[in-house]
């Protein structure tokens, strides 16, 4: 039985993206050993970035300010944040000494 479809008005792939940029953004910040910023800091910043990057966009007369946009970035980055707080915390430096001893 075929899945209905259900039309929200909302570009759901769209939305995708941007989690996974801002979820992307908060490990990356959060795992890479800036351990003079906390990490409420960083998820502070990356949240407050998405906010106005949206206010920036408003401004041009080809992009639009999507309240949405920032709910997928906010949730990115807060999901993120709460998994810096798990194993997952050590995945980047994971990948980085398997490139690393992949070289040599």
């Amino acid at each position: 039985m075929p899945v209905p479809q259900i039309d929200t008005g909302i570009n759901q792939s769209d939305k995708i993206i941007h989690f996974m940029i801002y979820f992307i953004m908060q490990s990356w910040f959060g795992q890479s050993g800036l351990y003079s910023i906390k990490l409420i800091n960083i998820l502070f910043f990356t949240i407050c970035f998405g906010i106005i990057i949206e206010i920036l966009q408003s401004q041009t007369s080809y992009r639009q300010f999507e309240l949405y946009d920032i709910y997928a970035n906010s949730l990115g980055s807060l999901t993120a944040y709460v998994l810096l707080f798990t194993p997952f915390k050590n995945t980047l430096i994971y990948f980085d000494h398997k490139m690393h001893t992949q070289r040599h």
